[in-house]
């Protein structure tokens, strides 16, 4: 197998299913929902593999492994025995790691209560960082809004309950 056309890069202006570009396969074989939290790998319309993989059997009689990659929702990688066929830009490390933050809303508020309000932030925060329009400052910044707004929730539901 030789494609000279890879990866292909999914940006915010690609359709949410792909035609994954394997030349034995023709366009039988696509990723849905790329953007959301479960992309699938679908052949002739039939959901075949997910991030787990899947195998796929191309014109030639060959099989041939397609696996999914995904660090954060909306930002996978496919990769076809091994070889890189479909990507997006992947986020700076330091804005994933500022989009965990929320999560220390828990140390203000235990329990469910805190558990729901840091597991929401960090939901809404990875979901700027991986689709947001906006540069990459602007997403920092709306994550350090969706910090504060998780921290400041957490605290006033301390107080509260103090």
């Amino acid at each position: 197998m030789s494609n000279e056309a890879l990866p292909v890069v999914g940006t915010r202006g690609s359709p949410d299913t792909i035609v994954l570009p394997i030349p034995e396969a023709g366009d039988s074989v696509r990723l849905t929902n790329w953007r959301g939290y479960r992309p699938q790998i679908t052949v002739d319309g039939k959901n075949v593999g997910n991030r787990s993989g899947a195998k796929i059997t191309l014109s030639n009689g060959e099989t041939a492994q397609l696996k999914i990659k995904a660090f954060l929702p909306g930002a996978p990688r496919v990769l076809l025995d091994g070889i890189e066929i479909f990507t997006t830009p992947q986020p700076p490390v330091w804005l994933v790691v500022l989009a965990a933050l929320p999560a220390l809303s828990l140390v203000a508020l235990q329990g469910v209560v805190g558990l729901v309000i840091a597991l929401g932030g960090v939901f809404a925060a990875s979901a700027v960082v991986t689709r947001a329009p906006l540069s990459t400052s602007l997403r920092a910044l709306a994550v350090v809004g969706v910090i504060v707004a998780a921290w400041t929730i957490a605290l006033l539901l301390a107080s509260l309950a103090a």
